[in-house]
């Protein structure tokens, strides 16, 4: 089997079988690698007692308010919608103070690629102890993200798209107990694997985070506290997420 290289071409000799085969081979190699637009937002929804899942204050408000087709049934945390824009679908939420916007990623990807999005600040965090040739002990210092963290990996497929997911929504707060010098980090994170098909808009509910404050007032002069009051809050995260093949 030869090979010649001319100008701008490649000029290929060899038996019928190796003829074969290397027609099979450009095939895979043309193919472009597909691309996808990958949009979505992030609701933080503030719920009371009475309130369902985020999920059932979501579709109520789409169902009062616009037509919308599900794409299958509505399983636990999640379902999916057809028949309705992706930005009609967030200006109706948007509507509605107990849905806060976290954050709207946007980005165009490449098959088998991932996009990253991280919108807060790197905190330093005590790492551990270093000990020199000289025996003198140093506290290493590492930084670490913290606020609205979003990754997604699309591959595509014939008729749907393939997509590896993952949200964190995260804050440090001071430590009260154990190393108090190091911040304690709270986050509420999701990862899924799961498959869309082209222009599908996928919902999906979860990550609840109840809150408990207690206050207590009293006069200046006095030991004591003259009163003292507690409230509660409860929020869930909600992801609306719609990827489009180029």
């Amino acid at each position: 089997m030869n090979v010649n290289k001319g100008d701008d071409y490649l000029i290929f000799s060899g038996s019928d079988e190796d003829t074969a085969r290397l027609k099979k081979l450009l095939v895979q190699l043309d193919t472009p690698t597909g691309e996808v637009v990958v949009k979505g937002y992030v609701y933080e929804v503030g719920k009371n007692s009475s309130d369902s899942s985020a999920l059932d204050m979501a579709l109520s408000l789409l169902g009062g308010k616009i037509g919308i087709s599900i794409a299958g049934p509505t399983l636990g945390n999640s379902l999916r919608i057809k028949s309705a824009a992706l930005d009609i679908v967030a200006s109706v939420l948007n509507s509605d103070g107990r849905f806060k916007v976290v954050t709207s990623p946007y980005t165009r990807v490449r098959s088998g690629a991932m996009a990253r999005f991280v919108v807060g600040s790197d905190v330093p965090v005590l790492g551990s102890i270093l000990t020199n040739g000289n025996g003198q002990s140093q506290q290493s210092v590492e930084y670490r993200s913290a606020g609205t963290i979003f990754e997604v990996s699309p591959r595509v497929r014939d008729k749907s798209v393939d997509v590896d997911l993952f949200q964190q929504i995260s804050t440090f707060v001071a430590t009260q107990t154990g190393v108090n010098g190091s911040p304690t980090l709270n986050k509420r994170e999701i990862r899924t694997s799961l498959t869309v098909e082209d222009g599908e808009i996928l919902v999906i509910g979860g990550l609840n985070d109840a809150k408990e404050d207690a206050a207590k007032t009293g006069l200046w002069f006095l030991p004591f506290p003259t009163s003292s009051s507690s409230s509660s809050s409860t929020s869930e995260l909600l992801l609306i997420l719609e990827v489009k093949r180029i």
